[in-house]
């Protein structure tokens, strides 16, 4: 019955806030649900498991993880990344196959349709831009359709023309 425990639970074991940084620190809203287990915090939206084994918020992070595993690209999910004078964690940072000091920024917008949502990925695409990180030249920029559908037909083709797979 150990197994079950939050302690043992891969789930439990990340925290991460995809708008650190661009967030009013007193608006509890838009704050992540934390869980304390034991003596560690967590955030409880991690619920997805990648090919590789990691632990994503949607199923479109999976598809997306899955699909540069399968293209043999090498990337981070989520890494803190500084930007300028502020912290940051893309979705992803996907690495070029030929020189890993070559990468991309790849961010997914999981809630078109949620005005706030929107409003925060605008300042933190402004912000990215503002900072030399615009999308076709070090960005990926991907999102969900309005019925939170995703074609990962689309994002394999994506990869490949990316990073010249073809």
């Amino acid at each position: 019955m150990k197994y079950v425990s939050p302690e043992n639970s891969d789930i439990a074991q990340r925290f991460t806030d995809l708008f650190a940084g661009m967030l009013k620190t007193d608006d509890s809203e838009n704050k992540p649900s934390i869980i304390k287990v034991g003596n560690k915090f967590y955030e409880d939206s991690l619920i997805h498991r990648t090919t590789r084994g990691e632990l994503v918020r949607s199923k479109s992070e999976v598809v997306i993880a899955d699909h540069l595993l399968s293209n043999k690209i090498n990337y981070d999910y989520e890494p803190e990344v500084t930007v300028g004078d502020k912290k940051f964690r893309p979705d992803f940072i996907a690495y070029d196959p030929d020189d890993d000091d070559i990468f991309w920024y790849w961010e997914h917008v999981g809630m078109p349709t949620d005005p706030s949502y929107m409003a925060c990925w605008e300042k933190k695409k402004a912000y990215y831009a503002e900072h030399g990180i615009i999308e076709g030249k070090n960005l990926i920029i991907t999102c969900d359709g309005d019925d939170g559908s995703l074609d990962a037909q689309e994002i394999d083709r994506l990869i490949k023309k990316t990073f010249d797979l073809d």
